[in-house]
């Protein structure tokens, strides 16, 4: 099973709280690329994959 790592987990966290702060469709990570729903979909399965989680 795949199991991320501690940067991985971060970055994930990042995403998702920085889209969910925007209260829209589109926003950007601190690095200035775009966070979309797709985006934020990938960094949530990331998170899911975290032992402990569910």
């Amino acid at each position: 099973m795949f199991t991320p790592s501690a940067a991985e987990i971060e970055r994930a966290r990042s995403l998702v709280e920085r889209f969910e702060r925007a209260g829209s469709g589109v926003t950007r990570d601190v690095s200035g690329r775009m966070i979309d729903e797709a985006v934020v979909r990938g960094a949530r399965r990331v998170l899911a994959a975290v032992p402990g989680r569910g």
